[in-house]
């Protein structure tokens, strides 16, 4: 079962549904919000509805969904990275439905038993009730999606995102569908323990080490990720004091320097590096130039009996012919 599940995820990480479907799916749930509301309101007036009206208003909801849907492109969104500003699509595309059907009830339609009111009442329910579930159903398909990757993936690393910028969300979307860590939230240095959600996850503060391990005892965190360079010089003598004192890994997301001539990564999430914390590019030594540059001359070296200057007076021996 696990096996088929992890084919699947993989399926879906790389694939995409048919838009095609979630169009034929979309008009689906608004041809049944019509046929509910319809029913509903007749049901709820004490009178007996007719087939005919029924069949030529459930056709007018079709019509007007597809177009709806089709001119506000709200089936080609991928929904497991469905964002709340994309609702403003489904909203004009169930607008546009609800306006076309109430020109077709009130202006169209013949021999209708509903007073005006109880036709604005069926009306606006049906816009209601469509608009309700589409957005349902894209937080069901979430849901599960994210339900079955957490299912799949327990034995992951379990790590916190340092920082709450534009690019530490950035990071944890990218990571979202990865085979190697679980995202467990973000993590700041803040002595305000406020709870806070972002990007759907906790942001956990600390303020001092003891904070720190209780944080991390508490949801079994595994490592540490940080997605600026810049956080890494700032938490040199803190945080990554406090993860080296309690064995709790750190990790970096390369910049776009470390890409290869394709623009590829040969690892997307790196353990930190002593060069991280220089604050500058690793300087390279060519010790062929040097041996050319002060060979068979006289070098007179200042402080020689320092560790640096003897260190020097060693390296100067050893690779060139000096007095």
């Amino acid at each position: 079962m696990k096996k088929s599940l992890e084919k699947f995820l993989q399926y879906t990480s790389r694939n995409f549904f048919n838009c095609w479907l979630i169009l034929g799916v979309d008009t689906l749930i608004a041809a049944l919000c019509t046929l509910f509301a319809f029913v509903g309101i007749y049901y709820i007036v004490g009178l007996g509805w007719n087939v005919s009206q029924l069949l030529q208003v459930i056709a007018v909801s079709l019509l007007s969904s597809i177009i709806g849907d089709l001119l506000f492109n709200t089936y080609r969104n991928t929904i497991r990275y469905s964002e709340i500003k994309d609702l403003w699509r489904i909203t004009c595309s169930v607008l546009f439905k609800t306006c076309c059907l109430a020109v077709y009830v009130f202006f169209i339609l013949h021999g209708d038993r509903l007073f005006g009111s109880q036709n604005l009442v069926f009306v606006i329910s049906d816009g209601m009730f469509t608009l309700i579930s589409l957005i349902g159903f894209r937080v069901i398909v979430i849901v599960t999606y994210e339900s079955l990757i957490g299912m799949v993936r327990k034995t992951d690393m379990r790590v916190l995102i340092y920082g709450t910028d534009d690019k530490s969300v950035a990071l944890k979307t990218r990571l979202r569908t990865s085979s190697h860590y679980k995202i467990s939230g973000f993590c700041i240095y803040s002595p305000d323990h406020s709870r806070r959600i972002l990007a759907d996850s906790r942001v956990y503060s600390f303020s001092d080490k003891s904070d720190f391990e209780t944080l991390i005892q508490k949801h079994r965190i595994q490592g540490v990720l940080f997605a600026r360079y810049d956080s890494i010089k700032e938490e040199e003598n803190r945080l990554l004091e406090y993860c080296k004192s309690i064995g709790v890994k750190t990790l970096i997301a390369p910049s776009i320097s470390e890409a290869d001539v394709d623009g590829l990564f040969h690892q997307f999430v790196r353990p930190i590096r002593i060069e991280d914390l220089l604050g500058r590019e690793e300087i390279k030594i060519n010790m062929s130039e040097i041996a050319a540059e002060y060979c068979n001359k006289t070098i007179l070296v200042t402080g020689a009996a320092g560790s640096i200057g003897s260190e020097l007076c060693r390296q100067l021996a050893r690779s060139v012919s000096v007095n």
